[in-house]
């Protein structure tokens, strides 16, 4: 006699060694043939429509949220357009279609995901304060507190894009289901 039965979907209750050892007293007590079965699936299916039926996102749609990028993506040879394919797909990844299940929200989402992204690109792209071009000259720069928690906390709120993204999907992206798995912060 196992405390599993049935696979590994049900127990019984009476399952510690203390509990048989009061089964021997009782053997008819109704607790010592009580079984608890837990019934699968107990999250919905991800294969669900809602998941596979993921909609389009092309670069028109991000420039309708996001116009100020227009010059920078005009063509395919644009300096920023390989960093737009790299962030569209990390962006349609992360802000999941079947969490949102509108697809007005969802555009706007995935449009300012991207734009966040892309900001902090081209502010790497202007060196600003001579971080990467290892210039002997130094330049001092002094923060606030309230700029440093921002960084350390949550660093959509670094960008005026990613203020509107986190604003709209942190009720989405501190308990969205993906899977199985809990996910927590902004996925």
């Amino acid at each position: 006699m196992g405390l599993y039965m049935d696979g590994y979907n049900s127990f019984r209750l009476f399952s510690t060694p203390n509990q048989f050892a009061i089964n021997m007293l009782n053997p008819y007590h109704p607790m010592v043939t009580m079984v608890v079965t837990i019934d699968y699936p107990l999250l919905p299916n991800i294969e669900d429509e809602t998941w596979t039926n993921v909609p389009s996102f092309e670069l028109e749609d991000f420039l309708g949220y996001c116009g100020v990028f227009r010059e920078f993506l005009e063509d395919t040879n644009a300096s920023l357009f390989p960093m737009y394919t790299l962030y569209r797909a990390l962006a349609i990844n992360n802000v999941q279609w079947g969490n949102i299940k509108d697809e007005l929200n969802w555009r706007f989402l995935v449009a300012h995901y991207i734009g966040h992204y892309l900001t902090l690109t081209l502010d790497d792209f202007r060196d600003m304060d001579g971080r990467y071009t290892l210039d002997s000259e130094v330049k001092e720069k002094k923060y606030t507190i309230k700029e440093l928690k921002a960084m350390g906390m949550n660093e959509f709120e670094t960008t005026p894009y990613g203020i509107r993204f986190w604003d709209k999907y942190q009720v989405y992206g501190r308990m969205a289901w993906k899977g199985h798995r809990l996910q927590r912060g902004r996925y």
